[in-house]
């Protein structure tokens, strides 16, 4: 049998094996980045998947607002102007930010008055319905609506479900202008 003696040696060989264990600081640093790493990257991705968000719908709100001046003034309508050339007048304005081949919509139509008009959203059941939108450039005189559309992709995995509105973790960016077409003959 073990003696006090010897229990007490024992015990003071490993209060002093953990007391040095415990003073030991090597290695703390990469313990403390393995525990946060993960949260600190997914917030970055997330601030930069918003930021993303905010920079292609201002993107988009400029680009339409300048490309539709030319419908505003006449001379989209005069020179025989195409959804094709306003779509890239459009995406001529977005520095290459957004993929007009593919996710890319247009809506142009007339409206009777500036209130009481009613447009039906065009997401249905998490899908963008663009079989409803038309291409109507306005005459002198009338009020219109113009309305660009894109589907961005969300890239950051766990954020996605919160910030998207269409299905398959995309987000429907829009951008909309109404206003009164000038007189011009």
């Amino acid at each position: 049998m073990k003696t006090l003696l010897q229990y007490t040696i024992l015990t003071q060989r490993l209060k002093n094996k953990f007391d040095a264990l415990a003073e030991n600081e090597q290695g703390v640093t990469a313990v403390e980045f393995a525990l946060i790493a993960a949260p600190f990257f997914f917030l970055i991705f997330a601030i930069i998947e918003v930021g993303f968000i905010y920079i292609l719908s201002s993107i988009l709100e400029i680009g339409l607002s300048n490309a539709s001046r030319d419908i505003r003034i006449g001379s989209f309508q005069t020179s025989g102007g195409t959804e094709a050339s306003f779509k890239q007048a459009i995406c001529d304005e977005t520095f290459g930010f957004m993929n007009c081949d593919s996710n890319f919509y247009v809506d142009v139509r007339r409206i009777t008055s500036f209130t009481g008009t009613s447009i039906a959203s065009p997401i249905s059941n998490g899908n963008l319905n663009s079989g409803s939108f038309i291409f109507d450039p306005a005459a002198a005189d009338e009020i219109i609506v113009i309305r660009a559309f894109y589907e961005w992709n969300l890239f950051t995995p766990v954020i996605s479900d919160p910030i998207s509105n269409l299905n398959g973790g995309k987000r429907l960016i829009q951008a909309n202008v109404v206003f009164r077409v000038e007189p011009y003959s």
